[in-house]
């Protein structure tokens, strides 16, 4: 486990293998090693150095309860000092769900950094039948696990064993600031990326047509995983590696 100082709060990643670097980014309420138990790790680090975060507020990096610590550019910030901790000044840069919209708007604000985009399940809708009311994330989880498990079940993250260790890991208090915190600035808006982008999803979820426009301008590969909800498209890795990994073969090259 490695450890870089960001504003003052401890960011928490891990580094393994060798080449090229790319970067993985889990979505809200994972941590980094979800990519290692989900077999992506493996499979990248044959080819790649694999340099994997728990954004603030996640796994085992700080996680304050103020919502202004998750400003959105801030925490964008927060990942480009890891890379700059470890040397990397260009990567392919991977993320799923919340971390799919956080490596959306890193490329566009440090395109110099980024060699090529995989966005994971930037969704709308998370393919499940279980209704959630997202206007009061913020209020659900300061009440307790009962919120975190309900929001869990919408995006179908059901393993019972799997969200009793998931609550361990999680601070309702802070993924409530972390909720709120990304909504205090206005989003960016921009037109297209300027870098070799790939974006995938479940094919029960959902685009809104804000993002599906914006994958047709920027001439975005896209690709989905048949039959898969917001849990099961970040679970089946060799179905998402076996349409990754030749992208990444044209596209990953990148300084380390």
């Amino acid at each position: 486990m490695a450890t870089v100082t960001s504003r003052g709060y401890s960011i928490r990643y891990e580094s393994s293998g060798d080449g090229p670097a790319i970067v993985l980014v889990p979505g809200f309420t994972q941590w980094a090693d979800q990519w290692l138990s989900a077999g992506y790790v493996e499979e990248l680090q044959r080819a790649f150095r694999v340099i994997r975060i728990d954004p603030l507020g996640h796994g085992l990096s700080d996680k304050p309860h103020d919502p202004p610590a998750y400003r959105w550019a801030d925490v964008i910030g927060d990942l480009v000092a890891v890379a700059d901790a470890e040397g990397v000044e260009r990567a392919v840069w991977w993320g799923f769900s919340r971390g799919a919209y956080l490596v959306q708007d890193l490329a566009h604000l440090f395109p110099q950094r980024v060699s090529a985009a995989v966005f994971g399940s930037s969704v709308q809708t998370f393919g499940t039948d279980i209704d959630f009311d997202w206007f009061t994330l913020g209020d659900q989880l300061r009440a307790g696990d009962d919120g975190l498990v309900r929001l869990w079940a919408s995006l179908g993250f059901t393993d019972l064993d799997g969200v009793e260790f998931g609550k361990s890991m999680n601070d309702c208090d802070a993924l409530a600031g972390v909720f709120e915190g990304q909504f205090i600035d206005e989003a960016p808006v921009y037109d297209e990326w300027h870098v070799p982008t790939l974006a995938y999803k479940g094919s029960l979820e959902g685009y809104s047509p804000q993002v599906a426009d914006l994958f047709d301008r920027s001439d975005t590969e896209r690709h989905e995983v048949d039959g898969a909800n917001h849990s099961e498209t970040f679970e089946r890795s060799a179905d998402v590696l076996s349409f990754v990994m030749p992208f990444l073969d044209r596209h990953g090259a990148a300084q380390p």
